[in-house]
């Protein structure tokens, strides 16, 4: 099994869940491993590691800057998002 088609199964139980806020999260890592696989189409697990990495960064960054800016509920939900 694959890292997205794990992260789909999550996503399925997410959605029957009712589990909005991480049915987002995962929608978001699920739609940057298909973008990156629009340009690598044989693109392995070893490169979605790399690809969710940055994904990561991105968030933590994102935190940074809305502590930096006192929107503390957007740095929550980023939160979130990294911790998945």
């Amino acid at each position: 099994m694959t890292i997205l088609s794990s992260l789909q199964d999550e996503m399925k139980v997410a959605m029957k869940a009712h589990d909005q806020a991480r049915l987002d999260a995962l929608r978001l890592m699920v739609s940057a491993l298909k973008y990156a696989q629009v340009d690598d189409p044989e693109i392995a697990d070893p490169g979605m590691v790399e690809i969710l990495k940055k994904e990561a960064k991105k968030r933590r960054e994102s935190i940074i800057a809305y502590h930096a800016g006192n929107r503390e509920e957007l740095a929550k939900k980023e939160e979130y998002e990294l911790s998945l």
